[in-house]
Protein backbone atom coordinates (compact mmCIF):
# COMPACT_ATOMS: atom_id res chain seq x y z
CA UNK A 1 0.00 0.00 0.00
CA UNK A 2 1.15 3.28 -1.15
CA UNK A 3 1.85 5.84 1.66
CA UNK A 4 2.55 9.64 2.37
CA UNK A 5 5.87 11.23 3.70
CA UNK A 6 4.42 14.17 5.64
CA UNK A 7 7.58 15.70 5.45
CA UNK A 8 8.06 15.56 1.81
CA UNK A 9 5.02 14.75 0.23
CA UNK A 10 6.09 11.60 -1.51
CA UNK A 11 4.57 8.91 -2.30
CA UNK A 12 6.44 5.60 -1.25
CA UNK A 13 6.14 1.92 -0.76
CA UNK A 14 7.03 1.55 3.01
CA UNK A 15 5.62 0.10 5.99
CA UNK A 16 3.74 3.06 8.00
CA UNK A 17 6.08 4.81 10.32
CA UNK A 18 9.51 4.18 8.56
CA UNK A 19 11.55 6.84 7.87
CA UNK A 20 10.97 8.15 4.43
CA UNK A 21 13.25 7.08 1.89
CA UNK A 22 13.74 10.40 -0.09
CA UNK A 23 13.89 13.31 2.70
CA UNK A 24 15.52 10.73 5.18
CA UNK A 25 13.55 12.46 8.05
CA UNK A 26 10.21 11.73 8.42
CA UNK A 27 7.75 8.73 9.43
CA UNK A 28 5.17 7.85 6.83
CA UNK A 29 1.00 7.43 6.71
CA UNK A 30 -1.09 5.58 5.15
CA UNK A 31 -2.06 7.38 1.81
CA UNK A 32 -5.65 7.82 3.34
CA UNK A 33 -4.61 10.85 5.17
CA UNK A 34 -4.53 12.99 2.14
CA UNK A 35 -8.52 11.98 1.50
CA UNK A 36 -9.48 13.41 4.92
CA UNK A 37 -12.12 16.22 4.89
CA UNK A 38 -10.56 19.38 5.97
CA UNK A 39 -13.06 21.69 7.65
CA UNK A 40 -15.77 23.66 6.15
CA UNK A 41 -15.46 27.93 7.13
CA UNK A 42 -19.10 28.75 8.03
CA UNK A 43 -20.08 31.94 5.79
CA UNK A 44 -21.39 34.93 7.23
CA UNK A 45 -25.11 35.18 8.48
CA UNK A 46 -27.19 36.23 5.24
CA UNK A 47 -28.96 38.86 7.27
CA UNK A 48 -28.58 42.97 7.57
CA UNK A 49 -28.25 44.67 10.87
CA UNK A 50 -29.55 48.07 11.61
CA UNK A 51 -27.28 49.45 13.98
CA UNK A 52 -27.77 52.32 16.10
CA UNK A 53 -25.23 53.27 18.23
CA UNK A 54 -26.00 56.10 20.87
CA UNK A 55 -23.23 58.33 22.91
CA UNK A 56 -24.15 60.64 25.80
CA UNK A 57 -21.86 62.99 24.91
CA UNK A 58 -21.80 65.38 28.27
CA UNK A 59 -18.88 65.77 30.43
CA UNK A 60 -18.92 63.09 32.68
CA UNK A 61 -18.02 60.77 29.60
CA UNK A 62 -15.18 62.62 28.74
CA UNK A 63 -13.52 59.81 31.46
CA UNK A 64 -14.49 56.97 28.66
CA UNK A 65 -13.41 58.54 25.30
CA UNK A 66 -10.95 55.34 25.04
CA UNK A 67 -13.23 52.90 25.74
CA UNK A 68 -16.11 54.15 23.84
CA UNK A 69 -13.81 54.24 20.73
CA UNK A 70 -12.26 50.56 21.65
CA UNK A 71 -15.37 49.13 22.61
CA UNK A 72 -17.43 50.12 19.19
CA UNK A 73 -14.04 49.27 17.09
CA UNK A 74 -13.91 45.91 18.83
CA UNK A 75 -17.74 45.27 18.49
CA UNK A 76 -17.75 45.90 14.97
CA UNK A 77 -14.99 44.42 13.62
CA UNK A 78 -16.88 41.17 14.92
CA UNK A 79 -19.73 42.36 13.19
CA UNK A 80 -18.40 42.44 10.08
CA UNK A 81 -16.51 39.28 10.08
CA UNK A 82 -20.61 37.49 10.91
CA UNK A 83 -23.04 38.86 8.79
CA UNK A 84 -23.44 40.21 5.27
CA UNK A 85 -24.61 43.47 6.05
CA UNK A 86 -24.19 46.54 8.38
CA UNK A 87 -25.33 50.11 8.06
CA UNK A 88 -24.68 52.20 11.29
CA UNK A 89 -26.58 55.42 12.55
CA UNK A 90 -24.20 57.58 15.21
CA UNK A 91 -25.79 59.76 17.33
CA UNK A 92 -25.36 61.57 20.19
CA UNK A 93 -27.22 63.46 22.99
CA UNK A 94 -26.55 66.26 25.80
CA UNK A 95 -28.61 67.70 28.58
CA UNK A 96 -32.12 68.48 27.60
CA UNK A 97 -32.10 70.82 30.18
CA UNK A 98 -29.21 72.76 29.35
CA UNK A 99 -30.25 73.24 25.42
CA UNK A 100 -28.31 70.38 24.53
CA UNK A 101 -29.88 68.57 21.47
CA UNK A 102 -29.69 64.85 20.16
CA UNK A 103 -27.77 65.18 17.18
CA UNK A 104 -27.27 62.49 13.89
CA UNK A 105 -23.88 62.23 13.42
CA UNK A 106 -23.97 59.58 10.56
CA UNK A 107 -27.32 58.10 9.28
CA UNK A 108 -27.12 54.35 7.72
CA UNK A 109 -23.33 54.37 6.63
CA UNK A 110 -20.74 52.21 6.77
CA UNK A 111 -19.00 50.83 10.11
CA UNK A 112 -15.90 52.53 9.01
CA UNK A 113 -17.71 56.35 8.22
CA UNK A 114 -19.53 55.05 11.87
CA UNK A 115 -16.05 54.68 13.55
CA UNK A 116 -14.84 57.92 12.19
CA UNK A 117 -17.50 60.09 13.79
CA UNK A 118 -17.22 58.35 16.96
CA UNK A 119 -13.98 59.17 17.34
CA UNK A 120 -14.59 62.53 16.34
CA UNK A 121 -17.06 63.28 19.14
CA UNK A 122 -16.58 66.23 21.77
CA UNK A 123 -17.36 65.29 25.27
CA UNK A 124 -18.66 68.42 27.16
CA UNK A 125 -21.31 70.08 28.56
CA UNK A 126 -24.37 68.52 31.51
CA UNK A 127 -25.32 71.01 34.04
CA UNK A 128 -25.75 68.51 36.37
CA UNK A 129 -25.39 65.04 37.49
CA UNK A 130 -28.35 63.37 35.92
CA UNK A 131 -28.71 63.17 32.32
CA UNK A 132 -32.07 63.13 30.00
CA UNK A 133 -31.09 59.58 28.61
CA UNK A 134 -34.10 58.25 28.65
CA UNK A 135 -35.53 60.97 26.65
CA UNK A 136 -32.63 60.53 23.99
CA UNK A 137 -33.64 56.84 23.86
CA UNK A 138 -37.32 57.23 23.38
CA UNK A 139 -35.94 59.89 20.96
CA UNK A 140 -34.16 56.83 19.10
CA UNK A 141 -37.02 54.90 19.19
CA UNK A 142 -39.02 57.34 17.83
CA UNK A 143 -37.53 58.50 14.61
CA UNK A 144 -34.88 55.93 13.84
CA UNK A 145 -35.70 54.38 10.59
CA UNK A 146 -36.50 50.59 12.19
CA UNK A 147 -36.67 47.87 9.45
CA UNK A 148 -39.84 45.48 9.60
CA UNK A 149 -38.07 43.50 7.15
CA UNK A 150 -37.50 39.86 8.95
CA UNK A 151 -34.20 39.31 7.54
CA UNK A 152 -32.63 42.47 9.43
CA UNK A 153 -31.85 43.01 12.57
CA UNK A 154 -32.73 46.17 15.04
CA UNK A 155 -30.10 47.03 17.71
CA UNK A 156 -29.71 49.71 20.10
CA UNK A 157 -26.33 50.03 21.77
CA UNK A 158 -26.56 53.38 24.00
CA UNK A 159 -23.16 54.28 26.00
CA UNK A 160 -24.04 56.33 29.52
CA UNK A 161 -22.69 57.73 31.87
CA UNK A 162 -24.37 58.90 35.25
CA UNK A 163 -27.42 58.47 36.37
CA UNK A 164 -30.65 59.21 34.04
CA UNK A 165 -33.23 61.91 34.48
CA UNK A 166 -37.31 61.09 35.02
CA UNK A 167 -38.59 61.20 31.23
CA UNK A 168 -41.00 64.48 30.74
CA UNK A 169 -43.80 62.58 29.98
CA UNK A 170 -44.30 60.26 33.31
CA UNK A 171 -43.41 57.28 31.13
CA UNK A 172 -41.16 54.96 33.36
CA UNK A 173 -37.97 53.37 32.34
CA UNK A 174 -39.80 49.83 32.61
CA UNK A 175 -42.59 51.32 29.77
CA UNK A 176 -39.45 52.26 27.39
CA UNK A 177 -38.34 48.92 27.97
CA UNK A 178 -41.04 47.11 26.84
CA UNK A 179 -41.54 49.37 23.88
CA UNK A 180 -37.88 48.57 22.38
CA UNK A 181 -38.91 44.88 23.32
CA UNK A 182 -42.71 45.12 21.52
CA UNK A 183 -40.54 46.66 18.69
CA UNK A 184 -38.13 43.40 18.15
CA UNK A 185 -35.22 45.83 18.93
CA UNK A 186 -32.18 44.28 20.45
CA UNK A 187 -30.98 47.16 23.35
CA UNK A 188 -27.92 46.74 24.57
CA UNK A 189 -26.33 49.62 27.55
CA UNK A 190 -22.83 50.24 28.05
CA UNK A 191 -22.88 52.64 30.96
CA UNK A 192 -22.32 53.11 34.55
CA UNK A 193 -25.18 51.03 36.52
CA UNK A 194 -28.26 52.56 37.70
CA UNK A 195 -31.35 51.59 38.83
CA UNK A 196 -33.21 53.40 36.13
CA UNK A 197 -31.00 51.50 33.17
CA UNK A 198 -31.63 48.59 35.25
CA UNK A 199 -35.17 48.73 34.93
CA UNK A 200 -35.20 49.86 31.44
CA UNK A 201 -32.37 46.41 30.20
CA UNK A 202 -34.92 44.16 32.25
CA UNK A 203 -37.87 45.49 30.59
CA UNK A 204 -36.44 45.60 27.32
CA UNK A 205 -34.73 41.71 27.48
CA UNK A 206 -31.62 44.00 26.85
CA UNK A 207 -28.32 43.72 27.64
CA UNK A 208 -25.90 45.61 30.12
CA UNK A 209 -22.22 46.00 30.29
CA UNK A 210 -19.95 48.27 32.52
CA UNK A 211 -18.39 51.13 30.65
CA UNK A 212 -14.58 50.92 31.03
CA UNK A 213 -11.44 52.79 29.50
CA UNK A 214 -10.25 49.24 29.32
CA UNK A 215 -13.23 46.90 28.08
CA UNK A 216 -13.48 42.76 28.83
CA UNK A 217 -12.76 41.56 25.61
CA UNK A 218 -14.37 38.84 26.60
CA UNK A 219 -17.41 40.35 27.52
CA UNK A 220 -17.35 42.35 24.02
CA UNK A 221 -17.16 38.71 22.89
CA UNK A 222 -20.04 38.04 24.04
CA UNK A 223 -22.42 41.11 23.27
CA UNK A 224 -21.48 40.75 19.55
CA UNK A 225 -22.44 37.06 19.45
CA UNK A 226 -25.55 38.27 20.96
CA UNK A 227 -26.40 40.36 18.33
CA UNK A 228 -25.93 37.56 15.82
CA UNK A 229 -27.06 34.73 17.57
CA UNK A 230 -30.15 32.81 16.10
CA UNK A 231 -33.25 34.47 14.71
CA UNK A 232 -36.57 33.56 14.83
CA UNK A 233 -38.41 35.17 12.30
CA UNK A 234 -42.15 34.90 11.29
CA UNK A 235 -43.10 32.87 7.86
CA UNK A 236 -46.74 33.76 6.70
CA UNK A 237 -48.88 31.71 9.12
CA UNK A 238 -46.77 28.42 8.75
CA UNK A 239 -45.18 29.48 12.41
CA UNK A 240 -41.07 29.98 12.63
CA UNK A 241 -37.93 29.76 10.25
CA UNK A 242 -34.95 29.60 11.68
CA UNK A 243 -31.68 31.37 10.34
CA UNK A 244 -28.27 29.20 11.13
CA UNK A 245 -26.58 30.83 13.99
CA UNK A 246 -22.89 31.10 14.06
CA UNK A 247 -20.21 31.96 16.78
CA UNK A 248 -18.60 35.32 16.76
Amino acid sequence: MKRTCLQCQAQIDVPEGSACPQCGNTPVVAAAISEMTMPVRLGKHPVKLNLVLQIDRTGSSGAFTTGIASTNERVLAILKETVQEIVVTVSTHGDLDYGEQYMNLVTQGTPDEALSAIRGVTYAGGGDENETHGQALLTALETMVWSADPMERNILIAFLTADSKDLKDGKTFGQLGKEFKTRRIKLVLVCQPTAKLQELCDAAGGQMIPISNDPSQDELRKVAASLTKTLTIIAGSSGTVRLPAQNA
